[in-house]
């Protein structure tokens, strides 16, 4: 293994803190979660059954797409940057619209190797992520892409409409992971990258996309979940997402939850087995509060590692940061090679 990769995915704090407001260490949430595990353990909640049974609710159809719609890619610009080349380019979706995108590849890149999908947080973009160099130090390339009224995308009334009605949120996820299957096709047609070695790496949203990406997409071999989450209502109940709806009633949130059901992880995160996954949570999070956290632990199968912290949305800094993210490198090399 590479020195540089126990350190690469250091960059991720700030890419998370994006996403929300954060917490501070130790906010009280005893009203919305049972004891979780010790930080940085591998262990499941010891109140938690440990797997549901793989869900019969998930419809792969949501996400079918015609994969011999040509992907006509552009690259716009390229740049070097001290260790890797970053292409900004478009290629293009199935209905017509086209997905800005950034890739990047090591310089000194001599065969095919793993590649990292990236998956921003919500009110994020394809360059939250800043992971390019150390990505490329380790030997990875990686792709990042805009979500659909995000990022180059950005649709302001598209975002507001999300607090008011669900169905928004819902179809904006849906079309993001039918982009993102494209983008996983994208990077099946660069020489760099091997395909049987391709990784997925997410957090908030970008961990919600990721989980019924794997699901659907078995050329995701190893995903990794930060700050993520299953079941609509527990997560829509946080405290951070009450600030964001306005004030959303108990009914608004049962009705919320039943449009966004089809695409509730819960049901997509059983189907990621037998490939292994990564999920990070915090013991305080207010934004996808621990109830969720477990939810999403228990409705995946194994082979599962889920990995706790003290802190909220925002991962915390310091020593405990280095053994969160040491054990998300180790765990990339284990499974996808360096």
């Amino acid at each position: 293994m590479r020195p540089t990769l126990a350190l690469l995915l250091l960059a991720l704090l700030a890419a998370v803190a994006c996403d929300g407001p954060s917490t501070s260490e130790g906010a009280s949430v005893e009203a919305s979660r049972a004891p979780a595990p010790s930080p940085t353990t591998d262990r499941p909640d010891p109140t938690s059954p440990g797997s549901e049974p793989p869900s019969s609710a998930a419809d792969p159809s949501l996400f079918a797409y015609d994969p011999t719609v040509p992907l006509s890619p552009r690259v716009a610009r390229s740049r070097d940057t001290r260790h890797a080349r970053l292409d900004h380019l478009t290629f293009a979706s199935v209905d017509g619209q086209r997905v800005p995108a950034l890739f990047s590849r090591p310089l000194d890149a001599r065969e095919p190797a793993a590649c990292i999908l990236l998956g921003h947080g919500l009110r994020g973009d394809k360059e939250s992520f800043r992971l390019w160099d150390l990505l490329a130090q380790a030997g990875f390339s990686s792709l990042a892409i805009d979500a659909r009224a995000h990022g180059e995308r950005r649709d302001r009334v598209t975002l507001e409409r999300l607090a008011t009605e669900p169905r928004v949120l819902e179809r904006l996820l849906r079309e993001t992971v039918v982009d993102m299957r494209r983008a996983i096709d994208y990077l099946a047609t660069r020489p760099e990258c091997d395909p049987a070695r391709t990784g997925y790496l997410g957090a908030s949203m970008g961990g919600f996309l990721g989980t019924m990406l794997a699901g659907v997409d078995e050329r995701v071999q190893a995903p990794v979940l930060l700050v993520s989450g299953a079941d609509w209502p527990t997560m829509l109940g946080s405290t951070e997402a009450q600030l964001f709806l306005r004030g959303a009633t108990p009914d608004d949130i049962r009705d919320a939850g039943a449009v966004l059901d089809p695409i509730d992880p819960k049901h997509w995160a059983g189907l990621i087995s037998p490939r292994p996954v990564l999920m990070i949570a915090g013991d305080a999070d207010l934004a996808v509060p621990p109830a969720a956290a477990r939810a999403l632990h228990e409705a995946a199968q194994e082979p599962k590692t889920t990995v706790w912290y003290e802190g909220g949305h925002a991962l915390p800094s310091g020593a405990e940061t280095e053994r969160i993210f040491g054990r998300i490198a180790l765990w990339l090399v284990e499974h996808l090679g360096g």
